[in-house]
């Protein structure tokens, strides 16, 4: 019976909201617990009200729906201006970098100047039922307690009151069994007890549970997405960000106070950060140092922040832009063949029937993308002689 409650809640489910807790008079943990993840890293979004985690070099992290763009965000008592441009949506079932992806519900975007905040490790296992979590958001506060009758039992729970303040709780690894629906048609549920599928983002679940199996047993209620989900390393020797909260079910559908919590009742919905780890790393680090993040950069170990790349159907202009691509002929590798394509088209401006067979427009010879084919283009070209796609 409770179980079966806890997927009529969820199908009444509301966005994340920070968090509420069972523990003393609610009103606690506003300042870092003894063992610190990262409280100062969670941030309050200024126009939505909502979280993001500062990962490190000025990147932020949240869920998609918190920030639909590059905004501001308060860290303590500082406000940090974004970084017109930088806003990026993760991504997933990816043919290559930014082709054929399906959008999930993060997002990641650039402050300027950077915080001086120290850098947050991001989870590389995956979560586990069972898995020790302390979870912190920037929301409303735990209100009037209330009983409630519905769905076949009796619970205690909390409405949520203003004002919103950066809290952290904690809570313990749910599994997905109990939250999936007939056929995994609401819910895909997989092989992983912990993890399933939410609208496209990989994700998993924690439980707001009465007696206080943690310390101090949270639940997201309204006033906040995209707050910070910690986990130990597994060996335990320090903590990772592993999640951000996208969704909660408040309980209402059992009679509770919407935008409340309802013990036993209420879940939190976290998306798995070690699914989109590499991602992460990857839209946060510039190997090259061209303003184009590795992730989107179309040559990633030599600097182009053009991102020139010349219109042409070969697999190497899908993939990389022309300053990473000098195969001309398309057979994988650079070589004579390439070159002396390049040869004919050096001291002409690209058009149409200009260049020889293998790069009719010389647009391809154009490495730089000045428009034309000359001795920038000829250095880069020998820089490649021999190598495979993406020298």
């Amino acid at each position: 019976m409770r179980r079966g409650a806890l997927l009529l809640a969820f199908l009444l489910a509301s966005p994340a909201r920070a968090v509420l807790i069972d523990s003393g008079d609610g009103g606690g943990n506003l300042s870092a617990p003894p063992d610190d993840p990262g409280f100062a890293n969670v941030c309050e979004i200024v126009a939505s009200e909502t979280s993001a985690s500062y990962l490190g070099d000025g990147w932020v992290l949240s869920a998609a729906h918190a920030a639909g763009a590059a905004t501001a965000v308060r860290c303590g008592a500082f406000l940090y201006p974004p970084v017109a441009g930088s806003y990026h949506r993760l991504q997933h079932s990816c043919l290559a970098p930014g082709i054929g992806c399906k959008l999930v519900d993060l997002a990641m975007w650039r402050l300027v100047p950077a915080p001086p905040l120290p850098a947050l490790a991001i989870a590389d296992a995956p979560p586990e039922v069972g898995d020790a979590y302390l979870l912190v958001g920037n929301g409303l506060s735990r209100g009037t307690p209330v009983v409630v009758s519905g769905c076949g039992g009796t619970w205690q729970g909390y409405t949520s009151v203003p004002p919103r303040a950066i809290r952290w709780g904690t809570n313990l690894g749910e599994a997905w069994s109990n939250r999936c629906s007939p056929g995994g048609v609401t819910y895909a549920c997989n092989a992983f007890a912990q993890i399933s599928t939410l609208d496209g983002t990989e994700a998993f679940l924690t439980r707001f549970d009465a007696g206080l199996p943690t310390a101090h047993e949270a639940q997201a209620v309204l006033g906040d997405s995209g707050g910070a989900v910690f986990r130990k390393a597994p060996a335990g020797q320090d903590w990772r960000l592993l999640g951000v909260a996208i969704e909660a079910a408040d309980g209402s559908s059992c009679g509770g106070p919407a935008g409340g919590a309802l013990l036993g009742q209420s879940t939190t919905t976290i998306a798995n950060l070690a699914r989109y780890r590499a991602q992460i790393l990857a839209v946060a680090t510039d190997t090259d140092g061209d303003g184009v993040s590795d992730y989107l950069d179309n040559c990633v170990q030599h600097a182009n922040p053009s991102q020139w790349n010349s219109p042409n159907s070969d697999l190497g202009a899908q993939i990389y832009g022309n300053w990473c691509d000098a195969d001309l002929d398309d057979d994988g590798v650079v070589g004579g063949i390439d070159f002396n394509a390049l040869r004919a088209c050096i001291g002409l401006a690209v058009g149409p029937g200009v260049g020889p067979p293998e790069d009719p427009t010389c647009g391809e010879s154009d490495m730089n993308g000045d428009g034309s084919v000359g001795g920038p283009d000829l250095n880069r070209f020998r820089a490649c002689f021999g190598k495979p796609l993406g020298c």
